[in-house]
């Protein structure tokens, strides 16, 4: 059993590593000891014929490791286009990590759409395209019109959202392209996501949290709505999500992500960042605004939103 990594392929596995891929079983002259460095646990395969260090490979966020196969691939297949949530992770985008369990690439050739390992094949007879650090992907709004047509309503909001809001489309070029494709499959499913996005929409929690509060029927009052310090002249506030009940007052639906209370400033920091929040939510509060907090990791989770709702009579 192997012990350590030899230095010959420690040294090809540096150098792909300064390149941001993975190693091939082609960048190595043997490739028999790379399967016996997988078993022992040194290495991972995450796709056959690609291997990165183990230890690495788990520090990675699923985000990282879908652009890393990705780009390896890129090398090997220079034909390919990748589309899809791959395509959006080229553009900057969040994408939902339940999203990123294959990486989405576009050819001519037929089988589109089925699964090969890490791999999604999808075809397409005349493949829409533009080069992003020296790989091919589909253009912004096909990249677009394929993830909103098939990804489920939430996940396809966080990636709209961030498209408006980092300017990789326009609300206007994407309407213009789906008038392209009128009568095309998803079409109609892919309007009622444009319909509802919206760029000023911070975070992919957010975007998930305001997709929950969709379904649940409840139409939103506004997002990032700024409101003054009443005690502290020229301080403002954004609100993350802003809803309205039945009697007109506010309600604030704060998503709270880990970041609002990490160690940032030594020992103190999570005092410091929790002190903060309060005085912000008092300044809110002022205003004679309620504040709704859920978490991020429940801003998908309908009953609990519904509960969250109901408590502060958002839902009747």
């Amino acid at each position: 059993m192997a012990t350590r990594i030899p230095a010959s392929i420690a040294s090809t596995l540096k150098t792909c590593e300064e390149r941001g891929v993975l190693l091939a079983r082609a960048d190595v002259a043997d490739a028999r000891p790379l399967s016996r460095l997988a078993v022992a646990g040194l290495l991972v395969s995450p796709h056959p014929g690609l291997y990165a260090r183990s230890d690495l490979w788990r520090e990675l966020t699923p985000d990282a490791r879908n652009l890393c196969v990705a780009k390896t691939l890129a090398a090997l297949h220079p034909a390919w286009v990748f589309s899809h949530q791959t395509a959006a992770l080229f553009y900057g985008l969040s994408v939902s990590y339940s999203c990123l369990g294959k990486v989405h690439y576009t050819t001519p050739c037929r089988a589109g759409g089925q699964d090969k390992g890490y791999t999604c094949h999808h075809q397409a007879k005349a493949a829409e395209w533009r080069m992003i650090d020296g790989v091919r992907v589909s253009s912004s709004e096909r990249m677009l019109y394929d993830c909103l047509r098939s990804l489920p309503f939430a996940d396809a909001l966080v990636i709209a959202d961030g498209a408006l809001r980092e300017g990789v489309s326009t609300r206007e070029k994407l309407e213009r392209y789906l008038g392209w494709h009128a009568g095309g499959r998803g079409i109609r499913y892919v309007r009622q996501v444009l319909e509802s996005a919206d760029g000023r929409a911070e975070s992919g929690a957010e975007s998930i949290a305001r997709a929950t509060v969709i379904s649940l029927g409840v139409p939103i009052y506004d997002l990032q709505l700024v409101v003054a310090d009443l005690e502290r002249p020229g301080k403002t506030y954004r609100l993350d999500i802003v809803l309205r009940r039945s009697d007109d007052t506010l309600v604030d639906l704060e998503v709270d992500g880990r970041q609002k209370y990490e160690l940032l400033n030594g020992p103190d920091g999570a005092v410091t960042a929790m002190m903060a929040e309060r005085q912000r939510e008092a300044a809110i509060t002022a205003h004679g605004i309620l504040v709704a907090r859920i978490a991020a990791a429940d801003a998908g989770n309908r009953p609990v939103m519904e509960r969250k709702l109901r408590a502060y009579g958002v839902i009747p």
